[in-house]
């Protein structure tokens, strides 16, 4: 299982110094994340300082941007205009699609991503049955149904609880990976406590709250992400 431990950005100084701790403690990768107004240019701000650190390193991003294709967009435009100067490895999207019968967003990506070759070697999680979105449900079945019809316009399948904080329960997470062929990273509630549930079902892991001194204060708890990372790779 790989793990990720999620930055989230207070400042830029901040984000640098937490990416540090997340591959000293042997983190497979990070993901920049901002909660407070100016998502965007925040988090391209302190990827382009990251990835000056971590050039060799697996540095992504979750713009908070709505539509895949508009994270994508202003991945490109952010190129374009040289406030980044490479592209991220990983762009991680929330909600995936707002409707099972309309995947324009999806499309529009993908066409979006074969134009550019450096958009092509970005990485596409997209969020399924996600917490916080319209599709989100804890239903096994029903994930598993989305996932399945979804995966292919995505390069991982991420899924979560119902919240912050909240793990998706391990029927979901089997369910998902019984009819998937991709990837299924979960990106809420795993914690030293409730890895083990899950058994190998989960390949890669995007965690936060449970590493954090306090939840969202973007500040790692060294010890707790080791020894989540130690328990995660030996699954």
């Amino acid at each position: 299982m790989k793990v990720f431990p999620v930055v989230h950005i207070q400042d830029t100084e901040q984000a640098r110094e937490q990416t540090d701790i997340a591959f000293e403690s042997g983190a497979d990768g990070v993901y920049l994340i901002s909660h407070s107004s100016g998502v965007s240019p925040a988090v391209l701000k302190a990827f382009e300082a990251v990835k000056k650190d971590h050039e060799d390193d697996y540095i992504g991003i979750n713009l908070l941007a709505g539509r895949p294709d508009t994270s994508f967009n202003i991945i490109s435009r952010a190129l374009a205009h040289e406030a980044i100067h490479t592209a991220p490895d990983a762009l991680w999207v929330d909600e995936a699609t707002h409707s099972l019968e309309d995947i324009h967003a999806l499309l529009d990506a993908n066409i979006l991503r074969q134009s550019s070759a450096e958009l092509k070697g970005v990485r596409f999680l997209g969020g399924v049955a996600f917490k916080y979105t319209r599709l989100y449900t804890d239903n096994p079945r029903h994930a598993a149904s989305a996932a399945h019809m979804l995966q292919d316009y995505m390069d991982v399948v991420t899924t979560s609880g119902q919240g912050t904080g909240y793990a998706p329960s391990p029927a979901k997470i089997a369910a998902i990976k019984e009819v998937i062929d991709k990837p299924l990273a979960v990106a809420s509630g795993v914690s030293l406590q409730n890895i083990g549930d899950y058994g190998n079902n989960i390949d890669e892991v995007l965690v936060a709250s449970s590493v954090e001194t306090v939840p969202y204060s973007g500040i790692f708890d060294k010890s707790k992400l080791v020894e989540f990372i130690d328990t995660a790779k030996s699954l």
